[in-house]
C-alpha cells in the first residue's frame, strides 16, 4: 500500500506540473513585461499604468528569481515525500530478508522523516488546489476585473493617445523644421518610445487578463495529490506498525515464533 501511495502521489506531482506548464509561461511573460516597463530606458519616460502602480522593482526580481525554480518547485514536494517513501519501503523488505536492527530501523527512521515531508506535501498540493479553485468564485473574478483588466483598458485607451500624439508631433516637426533630422530628433525618439511601450503593454495585458482563468487546472491535480499525500501517510503508518514501530522489529518477528511453536495444533 505503501508503495501504491507513494506512485499516485508522484502520478499527481507530474499532473501538477504538467497543468503548470502554461501558468509559468504565462507568469514569465507578465513579470518580463512589467520590468520592461517600469524600467524603460534611459531615453524613455516611465509610463503610467494603473494595473503596475503598486508593483515594485524588489518585488519583481524576487518573483524572477522564484520563477528560475518554477519547473522544480511544482515537483519537489511530492517528490521528496514519494522518495521517502520508496527508501522506507525498500529497506523494509530487506528488513524481511535479515537478522540485524539496521534495515527495519532505517525504514522507520525514514517513515519518521516521511510525516514532516508529508505535511509539506499536502499543505503545497492544497494551496494548489485553493488556487485553482479561486476563479470559480465572483468575489476573485471581481477583483482581478477591477484590478487588472480594466485598468489595462484604460491604460491601453491612454497610451494610443499619447502614441497618436507622439506621432502628430513628428510629423508636423518634419513638415515646419527647417533641419528635420536634428530638430526632430527628440519627438522621434519619444515616438519611438511610445511605439515600443504600447507593444508591451498589449503583450502585458494580454499575459494578464486571462491569469485567473489558467490557475483552474492546478485544482484536480492540487486535489487529487493530497488525498494521495494523506493514503501515503496513513500506509507508512501502516508500514510502521508492520515493522513494530518503536520496538525492536527483530524481537517481534522471534516473539511472533516463539507464540506459533507453543500454539498446539486442535485436532478434530
Amino acid at each position: 500500500m505503501t508503495f501504491i501511495g507513494a506512485c499516485q502521489i508522484l502520478a499527481c506531482a507530474l499532473q501538477l506540473r504538467s497543468a503548470s506548464a502554461g501558468l509559468h509561461d504565462d507568469t514569465v511573460c507578465i513579470v518580463e513585461t512589467i520590468h520592461l516597463l517600469t524600467a524603460p530606458p534611459a531615453t524613455c519616460p516611465v509610463p503610467e499604468v494603473d494595473a503596475l502602480d503598486q508593483i515594485s522593482q524588489e518585488s519583481i526580481k524576487q518573483v524572477v528569481m522564484a520563477l528560475d525554480w518554477g519547473d522544480a518547485a511544482m515537483m519537489a514536494p511530492g517528490a521528496i515525500y514519494v522518495g521517502v517513501l520508496l527508501l522506507a519501503v525498500l529497506f523494509a523488505i530487506i528488513a524481511l530478508g535479515c537478522t540485524g536492527e539496521c534495515a527495519p530501523t532505517t525504514s522507520k527512521l525514514f517513515i519518521f522523516l516521511g510525516w514532516f515531508a508529508a505535511v509539506v506535501a499536502f499543505i503545497f498540493f492544497a494551496i494548489c488546489a485553493a488556487v485553482g479553485s479561486v476563479s470559480k468564485f465572483p468575489e476573485a473574478s471581481g477583483f482581478w476585473d477591477a484590478t487588472i483588466v480594466q485598468p489595462c483598458d484604460t491604460s491601453t485607451v491612454t497610451f494610443k493617445s499619447e502614441l497618436n500624439k507622439a506621432n502628430a508631433t513628428v510629423q508636423q516637426c518634419f513638415r515646419t523644421s527647417p533641419d528635420p533630422q536634428v530638430d526632430c530628433a527628440q519627438a522621434s525618439s519619444l515616438l519611438d518610445c511610445a511605439a515600443a511601450q504600447m507593444v508591451l503593454l498589449n503583450r502585458f495585458c494580454g499575459c494578464a487578463t486571462p491569469f485567473l482563468v489558467m490557475t483552474e487546472p492546478l485544482a484536480a491535480p492540487g486535489l487529487l495529490g493530497a488525498g494521495a499525500t494523506l493514503l501515503g501517510l496513513i500506509s507508512s503508518l501502516g508500514l510502521c506498525c508492520s515493522l513494530a514501530c518503536c520496538g525492536s522489529f527483530t524481537h517481534a518477528i522471534k516473539a511472533t515464533k516463539d507464540t506459533s511453536e507453543k500454539t498446539p495444533l486442535i485436532r478434530k
